[in-house]
């Protein structure tokens, strides 16, 4: 990941979730000695209590010339593994 010298605003959506504790520190190390004085980190937290289903939803469509492009999110809990929620971004 290529950072500018100076940053201003950093935006964290839907990333430290799939960062191991080794990388978030790095990341965390990285955007420190980048940040401007007065400088804002938002980070937002999908704050399950326990895994729950989430509803396959569409986010956003586009069209660009013929083709159309569809985000769509949604989740479940790991049939397999105890107290983890598998979310899936297409």
């Amino acid at each position: 990941l290529n950072l500018p010298d100076r940053i201003g605003v950093v935006l964290l959506c839907g990333v430290l979730g799939h960062l191991d504790a080794e990388e978030r520190a790095r990341l965390w190390r990285r955007l420190t000695r980048r940040l401007a004085p007065g400088g804002l980190v938002i980070v937002e937290l999908m704050q399950f209590e326990e895994p729950t289903t989430l509803p396959e939803t569409r986010l956003a469509t586009a069209t660009a010339g013929h083709h159309r492009y569809e985000w769509s999110f949604g989740g479940e809990p790991d049939e397999a593994e105890d107290g983890v929620m598998r979310l899936h971004s297409t």
